[in-house]
Protein backbone atom coordinates (compact mmCIF):
# COMPACT_ATOMS: atom_id res chain seq x y z
CA UNK A 1 0.00 0.00 0.00
CA UNK A 2 1.47 3.33 -0.99
CA UNK A 3 1.67 6.21 1.43
CA UNK A 4 1.89 9.96 1.21
CA UNK A 5 5.31 11.44 2.10
CA UNK A 6 5.25 14.05 4.88
CA UNK A 7 5.68 17.68 3.93
CA UNK A 8 9.08 17.93 5.62
CA UNK A 9 10.47 14.89 3.81
CA UNK A 10 13.24 16.14 1.45
CA UNK A 11 12.42 16.13 -2.24
CA UNK A 12 15.29 13.75 -2.99
CA UNK A 13 13.64 11.03 -0.92
CA UNK A 14 9.96 11.70 -1.56
CA UNK A 15 9.91 9.56 -4.71
CA UNK A 16 11.36 6.60 -2.81
CA UNK A 17 9.32 7.12 0.30
CA UNK A 18 6.92 4.27 -0.38
CA UNK A 19 9.77 1.73 -0.54
CA UNK A 20 11.32 2.87 2.76
CA UNK A 21 14.77 2.99 1.19
CA UNK A 22 15.41 6.73 1.29
CA UNK A 23 18.32 7.13 3.65
CA UNK A 24 17.95 10.93 3.77
CA UNK A 25 14.43 10.81 5.20
CA UNK A 26 13.95 11.40 8.94
CA UNK A 27 14.18 8.12 10.85
CA UNK A 28 10.70 8.32 12.31
CA UNK A 29 9.28 8.42 8.77
CA UNK A 30 11.29 5.61 7.19
CA UNK A 31 11.61 3.06 9.96
CA UNK A 32 8.01 2.25 10.72
CA UNK A 33 5.23 2.57 8.14
CA UNK A 34 2.64 1.48 10.68
CA UNK A 35 2.97 4.83 12.41
CA UNK A 36 1.46 6.68 9.46
CA UNK A 37 -1.52 8.61 10.78
CA UNK A 38 -5.04 7.50 10.05
CA UNK A 39 -5.85 10.87 8.47
CA UNK A 40 -3.11 10.27 5.88
CA UNK A 41 -4.80 7.07 4.82
CA UNK A 42 -8.19 8.72 4.73
CA UNK A 43 -6.72 11.51 2.62
CA UNK A 44 -5.35 8.98 0.15
CA UNK A 45 -8.71 7.19 -0.09
CA UNK A 46 -10.53 10.47 -0.68
CA UNK A 47 -7.97 11.54 -3.25
CA UNK A 48 -8.26 8.26 -5.13
CA UNK A 49 -12.03 8.51 -5.08
CA UNK A 50 -12.21 12.09 -6.32
CA UNK A 51 -9.26 11.84 -8.68
CA UNK A 52 -10.28 8.59 -10.26
CA UNK A 53 -9.43 9.78 -13.76
CA UNK A 54 -5.79 10.07 -14.84
CA UNK A 55 -3.92 13.36 -14.71
CA UNK A 56 -4.22 15.33 -17.91
CA UNK A 57 -1.10 17.46 -17.64
CA UNK A 58 1.16 16.07 -20.32
CA UNK A 59 4.02 17.11 -22.58
CA UNK A 60 3.45 15.83 -26.11
CA UNK A 61 6.25 15.48 -28.62
CA UNK A 62 5.38 17.01 -31.97
CA UNK A 63 6.10 15.16 -35.25
CA UNK A 64 9.50 16.85 -35.67
CA UNK A 65 10.65 15.08 -32.52
CA UNK A 66 12.08 18.20 -30.89
CA UNK A 67 9.23 20.61 -30.10
CA UNK A 68 6.86 19.94 -27.22
CA UNK A 69 3.17 20.76 -26.74
CA UNK A 70 2.20 21.14 -23.07
CA UNK A 71 -1.42 20.48 -22.16
CA UNK A 72 -2.92 21.63 -18.85
CA UNK A 73 -6.42 21.34 -17.44
CA UNK A 74 -7.99 22.83 -14.32
CA UNK A 75 -11.48 22.12 -13.08
CA UNK A 76 -13.63 23.91 -10.51
CA UNK A 77 -17.06 22.55 -9.57
CA UNK A 78 -19.34 24.08 -6.93
CA UNK A 79 -22.51 22.19 -5.97
CA UNK A 80 -25.00 23.93 -3.67
CA UNK A 81 -28.34 23.28 -2.04
CA UNK A 82 -30.17 26.50 -1.17
CA UNK A 83 -32.52 25.74 1.70
CA UNK A 84 -33.79 29.32 1.97
CA UNK A 85 -33.01 32.04 -0.56
CA UNK A 86 -35.50 34.62 0.65
CA UNK A 87 -34.11 37.89 -0.70
CA UNK A 88 -37.04 40.07 0.27
CA UNK A 89 -39.48 39.95 3.14
CA UNK A 90 -42.67 38.35 1.91
CA UNK A 91 -41.00 36.28 -0.82
CA UNK A 92 -41.51 32.56 -0.66
CA UNK A 93 -38.20 30.80 0.01
CA UNK A 94 -36.78 29.53 -3.29
CA UNK A 95 -35.36 26.11 -2.46
CA UNK A 96 -33.26 24.57 -5.23
CA UNK A 97 -30.01 22.84 -6.22
CA UNK A 98 -27.40 24.38 -8.47
CA UNK A 99 -24.04 23.37 -9.89
CA UNK A 100 -21.47 25.86 -11.19
CA UNK A 101 -18.60 24.47 -13.22
CA UNK A 102 -15.47 26.04 -14.75
CA UNK A 103 -13.16 24.09 -17.05
CA UNK A 104 -9.90 25.68 -18.21
CA UNK A 105 -7.78 24.25 -21.01
CA UNK A 106 -4.25 25.56 -21.69
CA UNK A 107 -2.07 24.56 -24.65
CA UNK A 108 1.52 25.87 -24.70
CA UNK A 109 4.04 25.53 -27.52
CA UNK A 110 7.19 27.58 -27.07
CA UNK A 111 6.11 31.18 -26.55
CA UNK A 112 2.60 30.64 -27.92
CA UNK A 113 -0.32 29.92 -25.57
CA UNK A 114 -3.94 28.99 -26.25
CA UNK A 115 -6.49 29.35 -23.42
CA UNK A 116 -10.06 28.11 -23.37
CA UNK A 117 -12.61 28.32 -20.55
CA UNK A 118 -16.10 26.81 -20.47
CA UNK A 119 -18.57 27.79 -17.73
CA UNK A 120 -21.71 25.86 -16.89
CA UNK A 121 -24.57 26.64 -14.52
CA UNK A 122 -27.27 24.03 -13.96
CA UNK A 123 -30.34 24.40 -11.73
CA UNK A 124 -32.65 21.72 -10.37
CA UNK A 125 -35.79 21.85 -8.26
CA UNK A 126 -36.45 25.57 -8.73
CA UNK A 127 -40.03 26.83 -8.55
CA UNK A 128 -42.02 27.43 -11.71
CA UNK A 129 -41.32 30.89 -13.07
CA UNK A 130 -38.05 31.16 -11.14
CA UNK A 131 -35.40 33.42 -12.63
CA UNK A 132 -32.77 30.75 -11.93
CA UNK A 133 -32.07 29.18 -15.31
CA UNK A 134 -29.39 26.81 -16.56
CA UNK A 135 -26.75 28.17 -18.93
CA UNK A 136 -23.55 27.00 -20.64
CA UNK A 137 -21.14 29.52 -22.14
CA UNK A 138 -17.74 29.79 -23.76
CA UNK A 139 -16.59 32.29 -21.15
CA UNK A 140 -12.97 32.98 -22.17
CA UNK A 141 -10.87 32.16 -25.23
CA UNK A 142 -7.50 33.58 -26.29
CA UNK A 143 -4.40 32.97 -28.37
CA UNK A 144 -1.21 34.82 -27.47
CA UNK A 145 2.39 34.85 -28.61
CA UNK A 146 5.39 36.52 -26.96
CA UNK A 147 8.31 37.38 -29.22
CA UNK A 148 11.51 39.32 -28.68
CA UNK A 149 10.25 42.59 -30.17
CA UNK A 150 6.47 42.20 -30.06
CA UNK A 151 3.56 40.47 -28.30
CA UNK A 152 0.24 39.52 -29.91
CA UNK A 153 -3.03 38.53 -28.24
CA UNK A 154 -6.35 37.66 -29.86
CA UNK A 155 -9.46 36.90 -27.83
CA UNK A 156 -9.84 37.60 -24.09
CA UNK A 157 -7.15 39.43 -22.14
CA UNK A 158 -6.81 41.49 -18.97
CA UNK A 159 -5.68 45.08 -19.25
CA UNK A 160 -4.84 47.83 -16.79
CA UNK A 161 -3.57 51.29 -17.70
CA UNK A 162 -1.38 53.04 -15.14
CA UNK A 163 -2.77 52.61 -11.64
CA UNK A 164 -6.20 51.62 -12.93
CA UNK A 165 -7.53 55.17 -13.22
CA UNK A 166 -7.98 55.22 -16.99
CA UNK A 167 -8.92 51.53 -17.35
CA UNK A 168 -9.00 48.41 -15.17
CA UNK A 169 -10.39 45.17 -16.61
CA UNK A 170 -8.95 42.51 -14.31
CA UNK A 171 -9.86 39.63 -12.02
CA UNK A 172 -10.81 39.94 -8.34
CA UNK A 173 -11.46 36.45 -7.01
CA UNK A 174 -12.83 37.63 -3.67
CA UNK A 175 -15.68 39.41 -5.44
CA UNK A 176 -16.31 36.88 -8.21
CA UNK A 177 -15.25 39.58 -10.69
CA UNK A 178 -13.49 38.31 -13.80
CA UNK A 179 -13.68 40.98 -16.49
CA UNK A 180 -11.70 40.81 -19.73
CA UNK A 181 -11.61 42.61 -23.05
CA UNK A 182 -12.46 40.33 -25.99
CA UNK A 183 -10.68 41.60 -29.06
CA UNK A 184 -7.00 42.07 -29.90
CA UNK A 185 -3.88 43.60 -28.39
CA UNK A 186 -0.45 44.21 -29.91
CA UNK A 187 2.70 45.41 -28.15
CA UNK A 188 5.83 46.42 -30.07
CA UNK A 189 9.23 47.11 -28.45
CA UNK A 190 11.96 49.09 -30.21
CA UNK A 191 14.89 49.85 -27.94
CA UNK A 192 13.68 51.91 -24.96
CA UNK A 193 10.28 52.57 -26.59
CA UNK A 194 7.19 50.39 -26.28
CA UNK A 195 3.90 50.91 -28.14
CA UNK A 196 0.65 49.12 -27.30
CA UNK A 197 -2.71 49.16 -29.08
CA UNK A 198 -5.88 47.31 -28.05
CA UNK A 199 -9.60 47.12 -28.75
CA UNK A 200 -12.63 44.91 -28.23
CA UNK A 201 -15.83 44.28 -26.29
CA UNK A 202 -15.95 44.11 -22.49
CA UNK A 203 -16.60 40.52 -21.38
CA UNK A 204 -17.83 40.13 -17.77
CA UNK A 205 -18.95 36.78 -16.36
CA UNK A 206 -22.40 35.58 -17.38
CA UNK A 207 -22.96 33.70 -14.09
CA UNK A 208 -20.88 33.78 -10.93
CA UNK A 209 -21.09 32.93 -7.25
CA UNK A 210 -22.93 36.13 -6.37
CA UNK A 211 -25.60 36.23 -9.07
CA UNK A 212 -27.02 32.69 -9.16
CA UNK A 213 -28.85 33.79 -12.33
CA UNK A 214 -27.78 34.22 -15.97
CA UNK A 215 -27.83 37.88 -16.92
CA UNK A 216 -27.83 39.99 -20.02
CA UNK A 217 -24.59 41.90 -20.54
CA UNK A 218 -24.07 45.28 -22.18
CA UNK A 219 -22.22 45.43 -25.51
CA UNK A 220 -19.66 47.97 -24.36
CA UNK A 221 -16.71 48.71 -26.66
CA UNK A 222 -13.30 49.83 -25.36
CA UNK A 223 -10.22 50.72 -27.44
CA UNK A 224 -7.04 52.67 -26.95
CA UNK A 225 -3.29 52.69 -26.86
CA UNK A 226 -0.21 53.53 -24.83
CA UNK A 227 3.22 54.90 -25.73
CA UNK A 228 5.91 54.20 -23.15
CA UNK A 229 9.58 55.23 -23.16
CA UNK A 230 12.47 54.72 -20.77
CA UNK A 231 14.65 57.80 -20.36
CA UNK A 232 18.30 57.43 -19.32
CA UNK A 233 17.51 54.32 -17.22
CA UNK A 234 16.04 56.61 -14.59
CA UNK A 235 12.52 57.53 -15.64
CA UNK A 236 9.66 55.80 -17.49
CA UNK A 237 7.30 58.18 -19.28
CA UNK A 238 4.04 57.17 -20.92
CA UNK A 239 1.13 58.68 -22.80
CA UNK A 240 -2.18 56.81 -23.10
CA UNK A 241 -5.65 57.12 -24.58
CA UNK A 242 -8.76 55.07 -23.79
CA UNK A 243 -12.03 55.47 -25.65
CA UNK A 244 -15.26 53.64 -24.88
CA UNK A 245 -18.87 53.47 -26.00
CA UNK A 246 -21.25 52.17 -23.37
CA UNK A 247 -24.59 50.68 -24.37
CA UNK A 248 -27.87 52.05 -23.06
CA UNK A 249 -30.35 49.37 -21.94
CA UNK A 250 -33.30 51.36 -23.26
CA UNK A 251 -31.82 51.57 -26.75
CA UNK A 252 -30.56 55.14 -26.59
CA UNK A 253 -27.34 56.47 -28.06
CA UNK A 254 -25.36 55.32 -25.04
CA UNK A 255 -22.38 57.10 -23.53
CA UNK A 256 -19.08 57.95 -25.22
CA UNK A 257 -16.00 58.39 -23.00
CA UNK A 258 -12.57 59.71 -24.00
CA UNK A 259 -9.66 59.53 -21.54
CA UNK A 260 -6.25 61.07 -22.25
CA UNK A 261 -3.50 60.69 -19.69
CA UNK A 262 0.21 60.80 -18.91
CA UNK A 263 2.35 59.00 -16.31
CA UNK A 264 5.82 59.50 -14.91
CA UNK A 265 7.63 56.81 -12.99
CA UNK A 266 10.97 57.24 -11.21
CA UNK A 267 11.29 53.77 -9.66
CA UNK A 268 14.75 54.01 -8.12
CA UNK A 269 16.23 57.25 -6.89
CA UNK A 270 19.44 56.77 -4.91
CA UNK A 271 18.42 53.15 -4.35
CA UNK A 272 15.89 54.10 -1.68
CA UNK A 273 13.12 56.33 -3.06
CA UNK A 274 10.55 55.89 -5.82
CA UNK A 275 8.16 58.49 -7.24
CA UNK A 276 5.10 57.95 -9.44
CA UNK A 277 2.69 60.50 -10.93
CA UNK A 278 -0.36 60.19 -13.18
CA UNK A 279 -2.85 62.65 -14.67
CA UNK A 280 -6.00 61.80 -16.66
CA UNK A 281 -8.54 64.01 -18.45
CA UNK A 282 -12.04 62.67 -19.16
CA UNK A 283 -14.56 63.90 -21.73
CA UNK A 284 -18.01 62.26 -21.63
CA UNK A 285 -20.91 62.64 -24.07
CA UNK A 286 -24.27 61.36 -22.79
CA UNK A 287 -27.70 62.24 -24.22
CA UNK A 288 -26.13 65.07 -26.19
CA UNK A 289 -24.61 66.59 -23.04
CA UNK A 290 -20.84 66.99 -22.64
CA UNK A 291 -19.25 66.68 -19.19
CA UNK A 292 -15.62 66.77 -18.14
CA UNK A 293 -13.59 65.21 -15.37
CA UNK A 294 -10.02 64.86 -14.20
CA UNK A 295 -7.97 62.58 -11.98
CA UNK A 296 -4.48 63.18 -10.57
CA UNK A 297 -2.51 60.75 -8.42
CA UNK A 298 1.00 61.04 -6.93
CA UNK A 299 2.86 58.59 -4.72
CA UNK A 300 6.32 58.33 -3.20
CA UNK A 301 7.87 55.31 -1.52
CA UNK A 302 10.97 55.16 0.65
CA UNK A 303 12.81 52.12 2.00
CA UNK A 304 15.24 52.75 4.85
CA UNK A 305 16.29 49.43 6.30
CA UNK A 306 13.47 48.07 8.47
CA UNK A 307 11.36 51.19 7.85
CA UNK A 308 9.21 51.75 4.75
CA UNK A 309 7.23 54.93 4.08
CA UNK A 310 4.45 55.59 1.58
CA UNK A 311 3.04 59.05 0.88
CA UNK A 312 0.13 59.47 -1.56
CA UNK A 313 -2.13 62.21 -2.82
CA UNK A 314 -5.25 61.97 -4.99
CA UNK A 315 -7.49 64.52 -6.67
CA UNK A 316 -10.51 63.04 -8.47
CA UNK A 317 -13.21 65.28 -9.89
CA UNK A 318 -16.18 63.74 -11.75
CA UNK A 319 -14.01 60.84 -12.84
CA UNK A 320 -15.77 57.49 -13.15
CA UNK A 321 -16.09 54.97 -15.98
CA UNK A 322 -19.25 52.96 -15.42
CA UNK A 323 -22.35 51.70 -17.15
CA UNK A 324 -25.51 51.87 -15.02
CA UNK A 325 -27.05 49.05 -17.00
CA UNK A 326 -29.45 48.39 -14.15
CA UNK A 327 -31.30 45.28 -13.16
CA UNK A 328 -32.37 42.90 -15.88
CA UNK A 329 -36.18 42.78 -16.28
CA UNK A 330 -37.53 39.70 -14.52
CA UNK A 331 -34.44 39.27 -12.34
CA UNK A 332 -35.61 38.81 -8.76
CA UNK A 333 -32.35 39.55 -7.00
CA UNK A 334 -31.44 43.04 -5.90
CA UNK A 335 -27.78 42.07 -5.76
CA UNK A 336 -27.00 42.54 -9.44
CA UNK A 337 -28.37 46.05 -9.70
CA UNK A 338 -24.80 47.31 -9.28
CA UNK A 339 -23.27 49.04 -12.32
CA UNK A 340 -20.49 47.71 -14.53
CA UNK A 341 -17.36 49.61 -13.47
CA UNK A 342 -14.36 49.77 -15.83
CA UNK A 343 -11.78 51.65 -13.76
CA UNK A 344 -10.45 51.33 -10.22
CA UNK A 345 -8.54 54.41 -9.01
CA UNK A 346 -6.39 54.06 -5.86
CA UNK A 347 -8.48 54.57 -2.72
CA UNK A 348 -5.60 55.40 -0.33
CA UNK A 349 -7.35 53.27 2.28
CA UNK A 350 -7.51 49.72 3.60
CA UNK A 351 -8.01 47.16 0.84
CA UNK A 352 -11.36 45.94 2.27
CA UNK A 353 -12.71 49.40 3.14
CA UNK A 354 -16.00 50.48 1.60
CA UNK A 355 -15.57 53.83 -0.15
CA UNK A 356 -18.80 55.79 -0.55
CA UNK A 357 -17.23 58.31 -2.90
CA UNK A 358 -14.02 57.83 -4.87
CA UNK A 359 -14.85 59.99 -7.88
CA UNK A 360 -15.30 63.45 -6.25
CA UNK A 361 -12.59 63.54 -3.60
CA UNK A 362 -9.08 64.77 -2.82
CA UNK A 363 -6.51 64.52 -0.04
CA UNK A 364 -3.26 62.90 1.18
CA UNK A 365 -2.41 59.66 2.96
CA UNK A 366 0.72 58.58 4.85
CA UNK A 367 1.57 54.97 5.69
CA UNK A 368 4.41 53.56 7.79
CA UNK A 369 5.62 49.94 7.85
CA UNK A 370 8.21 48.77 10.37
CA UNK A 371 9.79 45.31 10.61
CA UNK A 372 11.72 44.41 13.78
CA UNK A 373 12.96 40.83 13.86
CA UNK A 374 9.75 38.77 14.06
CA UNK A 375 7.40 41.70 14.60
CA UNK A 376 5.79 43.77 11.85
CA UNK A 377 3.92 47.03 12.46
CA UNK A 378 1.93 49.23 10.10
CA UNK A 379 -0.04 52.43 10.52
CA UNK A 380 -1.89 54.63 8.02
CA UNK A 381 -3.77 57.92 8.17
CA UNK A 382 -5.65 59.71 5.40
CA UNK A 383 -7.33 63.11 5.43
CA UNK A 384 -9.73 63.74 2.55
CA UNK A 385 -12.46 66.12 1.43
CA UNK A 386 -15.12 66.10 -1.24
CA UNK A 387 -14.42 68.34 -4.19
CA UNK A 388 -17.85 69.95 -3.75
CA UNK A 389 -17.51 70.81 -0.04
CA UNK A 390 -14.63 71.10 2.40
CA UNK A 391 -15.87 68.62 5.02
CA UNK A 392 -13.05 66.39 6.32
CA UNK A 393 -13.00 62.62 5.93
CA UNK A 394 -10.76 60.80 8.41
CA UNK A 395 -9.39 57.36 7.56
CA UNK A 396 -7.01 55.61 9.96
CA UNK A 397 -5.97 51.99 10.44
CA UNK A 398 -3.04 49.99 11.75
CA UNK A 399 -1.94 46.62 13.02
CA UNK A 400 0.74 44.36 14.38
CA UNK A 401 1.88 40.90 13.23
CA UNK A 402 4.02 38.60 15.39
CA UNK A 403 5.56 35.37 14.13
CA UNK A 404 7.09 32.88 16.54
CA UNK A 405 8.19 29.27 16.13
CA UNK A 406 4.97 27.71 17.46
CA UNK A 407 2.46 30.51 17.05
CA UNK A 408 1.53 33.53 14.96
CA UNK A 409 -0.75 36.41 15.90
CA UNK A 410 -2.20 39.38 14.08
CA UNK A 411 -4.18 42.29 15.52
CA UNK A 412 -5.57 45.19 13.48
CA UNK A 413 -8.11 47.97 13.77
CA UNK A 414 -9.27 51.14 12.12
CA UNK A 415 -11.67 54.04 11.94
CA UNK A 416 -13.30 55.97 9.10
CA UNK A 417 -15.68 58.92 9.37
CA UNK A 418 -17.32 60.39 6.25
CA UNK A 419 -19.72 63.31 6.74
CA UNK A 420 -21.76 65.42 4.33
CA UNK A 421 -24.08 68.41 4.38
CA UNK A 422 -27.82 67.84 4.19
CA UNK A 423 -29.08 69.89 1.19
CA UNK A 424 -32.36 70.73 2.97
CA UNK A 425 -31.36 71.58 6.53
CA UNK A 426 -27.72 72.46 5.94
CA UNK A 427 -26.70 70.29 8.89
CA UNK A 428 -23.77 67.90 8.85
CA UNK A 429 -24.81 64.27 8.65
CA UNK A 430 -22.88 61.04 8.97
CA UNK A 431 -22.71 59.59 5.48
CA UNK A 432 -20.58 56.65 6.57
CA UNK A 433 -18.62 55.70 9.68
CA UNK A 434 -16.86 52.52 10.69
CA UNK A 435 -14.89 51.32 13.69
CA UNK A 436 -13.44 47.83 13.57
CA UNK A 437 -11.10 45.53 15.48
CA UNK A 438 -9.90 42.20 14.05
CA UNK A 439 -7.57 39.50 15.29
CA UNK A 440 -6.19 36.12 14.28
CA UNK A 441 -4.08 33.60 16.21
CA UNK A 442 -2.55 30.42 14.82
CA UNK A 443 -1.06 27.97 17.31
CA UNK A 444 0.78 24.69 16.76
CA UNK A 445 -0.81 22.57 19.48
CA UNK A 446 1.09 19.38 18.60
CA UNK A 447 3.51 18.21 15.96
CA UNK A 448 1.65 18.61 12.68
CA UNK A 449 -1.51 19.85 14.44
CA UNK A 450 -2.53 23.51 14.47
CA UNK A 451 -5.52 25.57 15.57
CA UNK A 452 -6.59 28.99 14.33
CA UNK A 453 -8.88 31.50 16.04
CA UNK A 454 -10.19 34.46 14.07
CA UNK A 455 -12.58 37.25 15.03
CA UNK A 456 -13.76 40.69 13.97
CA UNK A 457 -16.01 43.34 15.49
CA UNK A 458 -17.40 46.21 13.41
CA UNK A 459 -19.61 49.14 14.34
CA UNK A 460 -21.03 50.94 11.30
CA UNK A 461 -23.38 53.79 10.45
CA UNK A 462 -24.79 54.82 7.07
CA UNK A 463 -27.04 57.84 6.59
CA UNK A 464 -28.48 57.62 10.09
CA UNK A 465 -28.77 53.82 10.32
CA UNK A 466 -26.31 52.13 12.66
CA UNK A 467 -25.55 48.49 13.40
CA UNK A 468 -22.85 46.10 14.61
CA UNK A 469 -21.31 43.02 12.99
CA UNK A 470 -19.48 40.19 14.75
CA UNK A 471 -17.59 37.36 13.06
CA UNK A 472 -15.93 34.38 14.80
CA UNK A 473 -14.15 31.37 13.34
CA UNK A 474 -12.41 28.42 14.97
CA UNK A 475 -10.57 25.93 12.77
CA UNK A 476 -8.41 22.89 13.45
CA UNK A 477 -5.84 21.36 11.09
CA UNK A 478 -4.57 17.89 12.09
CA UNK A 479 -2.42 17.59 8.95
CA UNK A 480 -1.62 19.41 5.71
CA UNK A 481 -4.41 17.38 4.11
CA UNK A 482 -7.36 18.08 6.41
CA UNK A 483 -8.91 21.09 8.10
CA UNK A 484 -12.26 21.71 9.75
CA UNK A 485 -13.94 24.50 11.62
CA UNK A 486 -17.03 26.32 12.81
CA UNK A 487 -18.14 29.89 12.06
CA UNK A 488 -20.53 32.31 13.72
CA UNK A 489 -21.81 35.67 12.48
CA UNK A 490 -24.03 38.23 14.16
CA UNK A 491 -25.44 41.35 12.53
CA UNK A 492 -28.04 43.87 13.65
CA UNK A 493 -28.20 45.62 10.27
CA UNK A 494 -31.69 44.30 9.55
CA UNK A 495 -34.47 43.46 11.96
CA UNK A 496 -37.79 41.67 11.79
CA UNK A 497 -39.52 45.05 11.35
CA UNK A 498 -37.85 45.69 7.97
CA UNK A 499 -40.33 45.53 5.13
CA UNK A 500 -38.08 46.08 2.13
CA UNK A 501 -34.86 44.36 3.10
CA UNK A 502 -33.59 40.87 3.83
CA UNK A 503 -35.74 38.98 6.31
CA UNK A 504 -34.73 39.92 9.83
CA UNK A 505 -32.11 37.36 10.75
CA UNK A 506 -29.38 38.38 13.16
CA UNK A 507 -27.41 35.15 13.70
CA UNK A 508 -25.69 32.88 11.18
CA UNK A 509 -23.35 29.93 11.59
CA UNK A 510 -22.03 26.78 10.03
CA UNK A 511 -19.33 24.13 9.78
CA UNK A 512 -16.55 23.81 7.22
CA UNK A 513 -14.23 21.00 6.16
CA UNK A 514 -11.37 20.97 3.64
CA UNK A 515 -9.45 18.09 2.07
CA UNK A 516 -6.23 19.12 0.31
CA UNK A 517 -5.02 16.73 -2.39
CA UNK A 518 -2.13 18.90 -3.58
CA UNK A 519 -1.10 22.51 -3.14
CA UNK A 520 -3.65 23.58 -5.77
CA UNK A 521 -6.32 20.83 -5.69
CA UNK A 522 -8.81 20.48 -2.85
CA UNK A 523 -12.38 19.72 -1.81
CA UNK A 524 -14.19 22.12 0.52
CA UNK A 525 -17.55 21.65 2.25
CA UNK A 526 -19.68 24.25 4.02
CA UNK A 527 -22.99 23.63 5.73
CA UNK A 528 -25.12 26.18 7.53
CA UNK A 529 -25.74 29.85 6.83
CA UNK A 530 -23.75 32.96 5.95
CA UNK A 531 -24.86 36.55 6.24
CA UNK A 532 -23.67 37.76 2.86
CA UNK A 533 -23.59 41.52 2.66
CA UNK A 534 -21.16 43.99 1.14
CA UNK A 535 -17.58 42.99 0.30
CA UNK A 536 -14.96 45.38 -1.03
CA UNK A 537 -11.50 45.05 -2.57
CA UNK A 538 -9.55 48.24 -3.34
CA UNK A 539 -12.67 50.36 -3.68
CA UNK A 540 -14.62 47.91 -5.82
CA UNK A 541 -17.61 46.67 -3.81
CA UNK A 542 -20.27 44.07 -4.37
CA UNK A 543 -23.22 42.87 -2.30
CA UNK A 544 -23.61 39.14 -1.84
CA UNK A 545 -26.90 37.48 -0.89
CA UNK A 546 -27.28 35.45 2.31
CA UNK A 547 -26.90 31.70 2.00
CA UNK A 548 -28.61 28.90 3.90
CA UNK A 549 -27.93 25.32 2.92
CA UNK A 550 -24.93 23.21 1.97
CA UNK A 551 -22.11 23.80 -0.49
CA UNK A 552 -19.35 21.58 -1.86
CA UNK A 553 -16.48 22.96 -3.92
CA UNK A 554 -14.05 20.75 -5.85
CA UNK A 555 -10.97 22.31 -7.43
CA UNK A 556 -8.64 20.15 -9.52
CA UNK A 557 -5.54 21.30 -11.37
CA UNK A 558 -3.64 18.86 -13.55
Amino acid sequence: MSTIPPTNCPSNCASNYTSNRASNCPTNYTSNRKRIKLWHRLGLIAALFLLSRPALAVDLKLPDGHATLRVGISQTTIAEYHADFDKFTGDEPDKFFDVKNRTNLVLMHGTTTFNLRFDGYWVGGAQDGSSHRSATTLEKISLSSIQRSFDLTAGDFYIRIGRGIALDLTKVDELARDMTLRGARVQVRVGPVEVMGFGGWVNPLDVDDAIEEPRRLPSDIVAGGELKARVARVAILSLHYVGSRLEDRDGGDGTANHVLGVTTNLPNLAGKVGVYGEFNYLSRVQNGQISKGMAAYVSSTGNFGPLALLAEFKFYRRFLLRNDFGRQPGMSSRYEAAPFIYNRPPTLSHTSQEIINNSHIYGPRLRLDLRLNKVELHASYGYFSRTEEAIPIHDAFGGIYISQKRWKAELSGGYRADTRTDPTSGQKLVDYSKIYVAGKVNVQVYRGHSMELQGEFRKLEKTGHGWTDIFLNVSYRPSPYFAGGVTYEHSSEFSADDTDQIRGRTDFGGVTATINFTGTSYFRFMGGSTRGGLRCVDGFCREFPPFIGAKGELVLQF
